[in-house]
């Protein structure tokens, strides 16, 4: 990951960080059924971590037909969009995260390349995504 924003780890709590862990997949959700949502985002944030950027945006946009609302999983599907230059598609995604990401709460992330322990929200994150795909346009 050279330059971008994306999540390693989140919460959803109404806003509170640490409230069981939670990734803001469906409210319906089992325990099973979130523990294997959890496999496959984290699936996905090896492959962004390993610059694998077209098979994480074929795995994220697995992920979004089931779960079209989710914000972690359109900011790093916007993410793998931004890397391949596919920039009209990577803002729709930004789009989304900043609709449906002011309550999912961000433990860790990837910048630059780096994992680092950051608290804010996915809206802010896709923020951040924004104007630097802003910056790419301007060449």
């Amino acid at each position: 990951m050279k330059r971008f924003a994306v999540v390693v780890a989140a919460a959803v709590c109404l806003g509170l960080a640490g409230c069981s862990g939670s990734t803001g997949g469906p409210d319906t959700e089992t325990a099973a059924q979130e523990a294997e949502y959890q496999q496959e985002l984290n699936r996905g944030f090896a492959m962004l971590r390993d610059q694998r950027f077209e098979e994480a945006k074929d795995h994220f946009s697995e992920m979004a037909q089931d779960h079209p609302k989710d914000a972690t999983v359109a900011l790093s599907l916007g993410v793998a969009h931004h890397e391949l230059g596919e920039w009209d598609a990577a803002q729709v995604q930004y789009d989304k995260a900043v609709e449906n990401g002011n309550l999912v709460i961000v433990k860790e992330t990837i910048y630059k390349g780096k994992v680092t322990e950051e608290r804010t929200t996915i809206a802010n994150l896709a923020f951040k995504n924004i104007e630097q795909l802003r910056a790419d346009r301007a060449g």
